[in-house]
């Protein structure tokens, strides 16, 4: 059995900029309604930290700033998505935490972005400066608000911010200390090693079939779990050499810091486009490297049409292993960039018309769901 997860990292832009109207609310609520046209389910990645962060700052300014209040539009919509029978697990960008709203914007604390590297390390469950504290406090806030709506609702899973995860032994500890059983911040091949990115996945387990996690190395897995483990449900990704011609393109695209396509009216800069002081200029090693060694590409809505979504699928089907068993398979994307509703569609499509839907053999899922199977196999 494959069940095919779709998942949204519900948030606006990693520096503050962004409405969130135009670049979640709105486009979220075209994801959510063609998802159910095809009966196919929706997880939402709801960045808890930047929601904390609107309710601390609306009743110092910011809601008579805007005009309405984010984190009451961001609450209402998760509410209503949960009720619809979609999900909402966890996703956490720390320098959100303590983050202040200024007459310019938003003052962020980038020195907290890697999850890993909070100021005070594991830390105290109640500590929201501690991996621990974040992650419990969220957990805690997510059951509170779903669970009069729907009393069987869990948060079960962890999506780190830019996927920084690494070194992972203490969030994998506070993960199990407050009762989180899976993460899925992982694809495979994916490496970055520019400020505030710490990402380095090329030895990743699978790049599409859910492990158990090494307590020490996120990218390992254990067959002797003795009981207790974190499952990791990678997002399913493919590491492909491009043409010249494609990466030529990617590469006057980071140096001229172009936007990827986004909803009407969503307008915001990304860390890169904002902190661009911080990147040093291509060394001939980092344009070889660019220029040479495969790149990592996640099975992503916003980015793909709708044929190459369904090659990834086949890819997936071809090479996947000769076993019986319950494969989820993680589709990824982000609300403020989802302008691809025509070939989101197409592909929805192909798939609910294929033999295989019909057979049952592929169906749609929840990250909640899916994680439940896998802590019971």
């Amino acid at each position: 059995m494959i069940d095919i997860i779709i998942t949204t990292d519900y948030e606006i832009f990693g520096n503050g900029t962004g409405d969130v109207r135009n670049c979640l609310i709105n486009p979220t609520e075209e994801l959510l309604s063609i998802c159910e046209e095809h009966g196919a389910k929706l997880t939402l990645f709801f960045e808890i930290a930047e929601c904390w962060a609107f309710e601390q700052a609306e009743p110092r300014g910011l809601e008579q700033v805007l005009g309405y209040s984010p984190s009451k539009l961001m609450r209402e919509q998760a509410i209503e998505a949960v009720h619809r029978g979609h999900d909402v697990q966890l996703h956490v960008h720390p320098q959100w935490v303590g983050a202040e709203y200024r007459s310019h914007g938003w003052n962020l604390n980038m020195n907290y972005w890697r999850l890993p590297e909070m100021p005070h390390g594991l830390g105290d469950p109640e500590d929201l400066l501690s991996i621990r504290g974040v992650l419990s406090q969220g957990k805690l806030d997510f059951e509170a608000m779903f669970q009069p709506y729907v009393p069987d609702y869990e948060c079960i899973v962890l999506r780190a911010g830019g996927s920084c995860i690494q070194p992972s032994g203490n969030v994998v500890q506070a993960m199990m200390d407050v009762g989180l059983m899976a993460d899925s911040s992982v694809y495979k091949g994916g490496y970055l090693k520019e400020w505030p990115f710490e990402v380095d996945f090329r030895e990743a387990h699978s790049d599409s079939v859910p492990w158990r996690i090494d307590p020490e190395d996120i990218n390992k897995a254990i067959e002797d779990h003795k009981g207790e483990a974190i499952w990791e449900l990678p997002i399913f990704t493919r590491c492909q050499r491009l043409s010249g011609f494609s990466r030529l393109k990617r590469l006057l695209t980071a140096m001229v810091g172009k936007s990827k396509d986004r909803p009407t009216g969503c307008k915001g800069k990304t860390v890169f486009q904002t902190h661009r002081r911080k990147y040093s200029m291509l060394s001939p090693r980092k344009l070889m490297r660019f220029l040479m060694e495969p790149i990592a590409i996640q099975w992503d809505y916003c980015e793909l049409s709708g044929d190459e979504m369904w090659e990834f699928f086949e890819h997936f089907l071809t090479n996947r292993e000769h076993r019986e068993g319950y494969y989820p398979l993680i589709m990824s994307g982000h609300p403020k960039y989802f302008a691809n509703g025509v070939e989101f569609r197409s592909f929805l499509q192909r798939l609910t018309a294929s033999s295989l839907f019909a057979e049952g053999q592929v169906g749609f899922s929840t990250m909640q769901r899916a994680v439940r199977i896998l802590q019971s196999s």
